[in-house]
């Protein structure tokens, strides 16, 4: 497997304005540090500030004039999702790729103060929400894409024939019968579907969207990993790979002429096959409708204009 540094030798990026959720460790960092090593504009979208600065200082001993810029994201409030769209706004630069890579996978169930299993609102709807809200600034920016990361682990979800259900099956009020592993996979698939749809809607835009698996990483994610599935990648032989290794599939997706692929998923820098469940167009088209019914739950959530004009290009009524 190729490092993200290798993917782009010979690039150069100047001028690209790229803005990275989860960017301050991980496969993340090793993104934005490909990214900015190559000149682009890297804008490290995270919790912790003290992370971020350690990571931008990190990348600038490598290359002293990075262009890099950190904002505050807590995934966990989708009024700091809010926060973080207006800051990214107020900076009045253009946004060329949007990478949304933060993730986590807890050991233990919790929810939102928005209400919602954390979880899924940290790997999906949060995130759904920020594209949302910065639709408009990327559609101005053209040639524009979205890069989603996701996991292998969606095909381990089962998405219930009943569309009413699904709201539970994401996002459940409890998590006694659902566990750490389908909690994250639904999570997942929700990623995957969310960039089908995604490209669907902002084509006419100018923009693409596809979804990636990096990987099965050495990260803080990693150390979640059941017993029985740790055994089974020891059995076949599968070997957890670098952060930097896996970033290469994001930074291929982020950077790499994809205009015959837009809506599809990647894996090992290449056109892999998702879940069947996910390429149905029409559970796509619903699991959208869903995410914003689960964002006008929360009274006080922002309703983007992009978000109500890109409903109108829907193609039909996706009530479910």
């Amino acid at each position: 497997m190729p490092t993200a540094t290798a993917i782009l030798d010979g690039q150069d990026l100047s001028g690209q304005y790229m803005l990275i959720t989860g960017a301050n460790q991980g496969i993340g960092f090793e993104t934005a540090r490909a990214l900015a090593l190559r000149g682009a504009h890297v804008t490290l979208a995270c919790r912790s500030q003290d992370s971020a600065e350690q990571a931008m200082d990190a990348i600038r001993q490598e290359k002293k004039d990075a262009q890099l810029s950190y904002i505050n994201l807590n995934l966990c409030s989708l009024n700091s999702v809010e926060q973080c769209a207006k800051e990214y706004l107020d900076l009045k630069m253009p946004l060329n790729v949007l990478i949304l890579n933060a993730g986590t996978m807890l050991p233990t169930e919790g929810q939102t103060k928005d209400g919602f299993e954390t979880t899924f609102q940290v790997n999906h709807l949060a995130q759904f929400h920020l594209t949302n809200l910065l639709t408009e600034l990327m559609a101005s920016s053209a040639p524009a894409r979205v890069v989603v990361v996701s996991s292998s682990t969606h095909r381990f979800a089962r998405l219930p024939s009943d569309s009413t259900k699904w709201w539970n099956a994401f996002s459940p009020a409890k998590r006694s019968d659902q566990g750490t592993w389908k909690a994250y996979g639904y999570s997942k698939m929700a990623n995957v579907m969310f960039a089908s749809e995604l490209n669907r809607r902002m084509q006419i835009y100018g923009l693409q969207a596809i979804s990636c698996h990096p990987g099965t990483i050495k990260t803080a994610i990693a150390r979640n990993i059941p017993q029985h599935i740790r055994r089974l990648l020891c059995c076949f032989q599968i070997a957890l790979i670098s952060p930097e290794e896996g970033a290469a599939t994001s930074v291929y997706c982020a950077t790499t002429d994809i205009t015959c692929h837009g809506g599809k998923y990647f894996a090992k820098c290449r056109v892999s096959k998702m879940a069947s469940v996910c390429a149905k167009e029409d559970n796509a088209r619903k699991f959208w409708s869903l995410s914003e019914e689960m964002l006008k739950a929360k009274p006080d959530c922002s309703q983007s204009p992009t978000t109500i004009s890109l409903r109108n290009t829907s193609g039909g009524n996706d009530d479910h």
